[in-house]
């Protein structure tokens, strides 16, 4: 989009500190990517300050800069305001109210990137999509999604992930959205959300932001406390409870599933229970669009999943269960879930990565979680990282276990015990980059 200075004036109530350039081709973050003629936002983070950069800014063509700073001597229109990140919201704001761009938005504690891949690839029959190709869900990346908007998009699916108190009202807020969706409540984030009762309460400020419809779990008392007093249509679902729930749900034996919803058969390809909470959060979506189910529940058997996420992979007679995105304590039961349903010829093997920003009760979630592990069918675990030591003092004395402090020493170790039959479910935090693991034991060449 083409933006004419005295719009961004407006949108961001800056001020003015030189004029040159008097129209911007778009909106950029980055001195390295922007474009000639883009207007580039100077952002300043904890260890970062892009007015450092305004030089490689303005010599790669940028037509304009908005900056924190009283900055001259740059051949680029400058415009002054108090806070470039609330600016930077200010405009994606500006455009979404411009263009009258319909939202759908979803936030929760898990789960959020697959609903929304499973929203776009249901929906895209239907309407002109936008979305997220990465998980552009905080303060800088969802406004990025809302800018890059291409002209003539029916509605913008936007992913939204907080971590301290306030950021859910501000991302909302830019948002605006038609639909909401929360898909869960479980202990995350919890440096900054320091409860799961904290969690609720903010997640549910996005229905403050809401015009249409807000879907949620059932099974979240605390979430529909404070969701009860906002005038908007509200749906919930659940395994058992709910408005959309799934009627004699099955689980074949590679643990992917089949159910019925509102008489309308659905069959997923996808591994365990994740999905299936996915699914009855897109068919609510699709109901209140009024598309036909039966077409979506369609689309929806051939959905091929997001990368990282419960993808089973085959690999020289072994499988890897890759699941690397991120890590906290019930994305590892829904790992072990899966291990314990899907059979093998060999060794069932965890590798498991610490969870991170889960505060002052870090070490009590890693025991508890070693002794969940501890009462499954896996039959070999390797922790990784210093809080996984707390998982393994619980595990040790029942499995095979080895502590060990990085993904190098785990990829060493799996060389030796590894054999084909085997399964490896490789998870945890992206800190730890585990994700490269899995690249490590797909190119093994394993013994029988």
């Amino acid at each position: 989009m083409k933006w004419k200075l005295e719009e961004v004036l407006s949108a961001t109530k800056g001020e003015l500190l030189q004029a040159k350039s008097r129209c911007f081709s778009g909106v950029s973050t980055d001195s390295r990517t922007v474009k000639k003629g883009e207007l580039f936002i100077a952002l300043k983070g904890n260890n970062f300050d892009a007015h450092n950069f305004l030089p490689q800014a303005f010599s790669r063509g940028a037509g304009g800069a908005v900056v924190e700073k009283n900055t001259k001597n740059f051949q680029g229109t400058l415009i002054k305001v108090k806070d470039t990140l609330k600016a930077l919201g200010d405009l994606a704001s500006h455009l979404r109210k411009k263009r009258g761009i319909k939202v759908i938005m979803v936030t929760g504690s898990c789960g959020k990137t697959t609903t929304r891949e499973m929203m776009k690839w249901a929906l895209s029959p239907y309407f002109s999509l936008h979305a997220p190709e990465k998980n552009f869900n905080n303060r800088v990346g969802l406004p990025l999604t809302l800018l890059s908007t291409p002209e003539g998009t029916d509605r913008v699916i936007l992913e939204g992930g907080i971590n301290q108190c306030g950021e859910m009202e501000i991302l909302s807020q830019i948002a605006s959205p038609d639909i909401s969706i929360i898909t869960n409540i479980y202990p995350v984030h919890l440096e900054g959300l320091k409860t799961l009762k904290q969690i609720a309460q903010e997640k549910s400020k996005i229905a403050r932001f809401t015009s249409r419809a807000i879907i949620f779990p059932e099974n979240a008392p605390q979430l529909k406390t404070f969701l009860d007093p906002y005038p908007l249509r509200k749906i919930t679902f659940g395994l058992e409870k709910g408005d959309f729930i799934p009627e004699g749900l099955t689980f074949r034996e590679d643990f992917t599933s089949e159910f019925r919803v509102r008489k309308t058969r659905v069959s997923l390809p996808l591994l365990g229970y994740p999905p299936v909470y996915a699914a009855l959060c897109t068919l609510a979506v699709s109901e209140i669009l009024t598309l036909p189910l039966k077409e979506v529940a369609k689309r929806l058997s051939v959905f091929p999943g997001v990368e990282g996420r419960l993808q089973l992979i085959k690999s020289d007679g072994i499988e890897i269960l890759n699941d690397t995105y991120n890590s906290n304590p019930q994305a590892m039961k829904e790992v072990l879930k899966v291990l314990n349903h899907i059979r093998c010829r060999g060794k069932k093997i965890l590798v498991m990565g610490e969870m991170k920003e889960l505060g002052k009760k870090e070490a009590l979630y890693h025991r508890q979680l070693g002794r969940h592990i501890a009462r499954s069918c896996v039959e070999a675990v390797i922790t990784v990282g210093k809080l996984t030591h707390f998982t393994y003092e619980e595990i040790k004395d029942n499995k095979q276990s080895y502590f060990l402090q990085s993904t190098e020493e785990a990829s060493s170790l799996l060389r030796k015990i590894l054999r084909r039959g085997d399964i490896v479910a490789i998870k945890g935090s992206r800190a730890l980059k585990m994700e490269a693991l899995v690249n490590d034991v797909l190119s093994l060449n394993l013994p029988s």
